[in-house]
């Protein structure tokens, strides 16, 4: 990826190539393939050659940081059509695809503390298979200690919320609780919200799990 082209190119933008590949490398030594995480993959190796060679000193970093900022603005907000991006199904507008990834990535970064944030993600990630984005999402968030999966739904990521599950349930069993067996129909309602939560997890439908535990809480704090 590194040809006599780019001697002409900006300094640093050398740089910026030879780090994004190197990072390629050590998110796959994760055991996160891009067949399955592409979008993770260029975004992140994106992020870290920016942040990387920028730190260096090189105008080619903020040059291109510059560029993918300016391409992801045009999208308005909705990035979520990177997780159909693969290896075998390159689109004519790559460019769209590279700063969408760029955004999510360098964002989640600003909110999360950094390179520190990313950090604690490969750390949890290290022994463990990571098969789709929902469990993606799912080590992004214990890495930042608050739902990551939240903000992914508001880019246009469909994902499920796995992280908030064990704390809803948690949250609903406390409530249910408290409820005293004679505040009728309100304890048997939130009951029944409650197993309903329980079957739909059952099921692997997190999102409408989830709902009904919210439902459930709310129920049994009314009562």
């Amino acid at each position: 990826n590194i040809n006599v082209f780019f001697v002409r190119a900006v300094n640093g933008t050398i740089e910026v190539i030879a780090v994004h590949e190197l990072v390629h490398h050590f998110v796959w030594a994760d055991k996160l393939s891009p067949d399955d995480f592409l979008w993770f993959h260029e975004g992140m190796a994106q992020f870290a050659s920016i942040e990387v060679v920028d730190a260096l000193g090189y105008e080619g970093a903020k040059y291109e940081k510059e560029r993918l900022e300016q391409v992801a603005a045009q999208l308005g907000g909705n990035f979520g059509f990177v997780q159909q991006w693969s290896p075998n199904s390159q689109p004519q507008s790559i460019g769209l695809y590279y700063a969408a990834s760029y955004y999510v990535v360098n964002e989640l970064a600003k909110i999360y503390s950094g390179f520190d944030f990313y950090r604690s993600f490969f750390e949890l990630t290290q022994n463990v298979t990571v098969s789709d984005n929902n469990l993606l999402a799912y080590y992004l968030s214990k890495a930042a200690n608050a739902s990551v999966a939240l903000l992914l739904q508001d880019w246009g990521f469909n994902v499920s919320d796995l992280y908030t599950s064990p704390l809803l349930i948690d949250e609903a069993e406390r409530a249910l609780a408290q409820v005293h067996p004679i505040f009728q129909p309100y304890k048997f309602l939130a009951e029944y919200l409650f197993r309903q939560a329980l079957l739909n997890f059952e099921i692997g439908n997190v999102e409408r799990a989830n709902a009904f535990l919210q439902f459930a809480i709310i129920i049994a704090h009314l009562a």
